[in-house]
């Protein structure tokens, strides 16, 4: 994880044990204080994962969606991994929402196909 590009400004690592998927979610806050959704599956998952960081990023521009917003996309951990760093939401985040925010990012995920 230490070869992401924001890796350094990375204050928080924490674990994130919620939600459907088998990706490994990790609650991470940065030096400036900022809430982020750090999320990685293995390399075999790269084209599933890159078409879904594509779909946010399209919806990104409606401000009226809540929605995290996609931040970054790219493979770690020397290549065996692919990452998607998103922001979280300002209220509703951490620990006991994330459910919701995967019920929502399948929603918009099913939606966009």
């Amino acid at each position: 994880m230490n070869d992401i590009l924001q890796y350094k400004d990375f204050a928080k690592i924490e674990p994130v044990n919620k939600g459907w998927s088998n990706d490994k979610k990790y609650y991470i806050e940065t030096k400036a204080g900022e809430k982020l959704l750090l999320r990685v599956s293995d390399i075999s998952e790269y084209d599933k994962k890159k078409a879904e960081y594509e779909a946010v990023k399209r919806l990104d521009g409606f401000t009226d969606i809540l929605m995290s917003r996609p931040l970054d996309f790219g493979t770690c951990n020397d290549g065996k991994c692919v990452y998607m760093l998103s922001t979280g939401l300002r209220t509703i985040f951490y620990p006991q929402h994330l459910a919701y925010l995967t019920l929502l990012q399948r929603l918009l995920t099913v939606r966009m196909c």
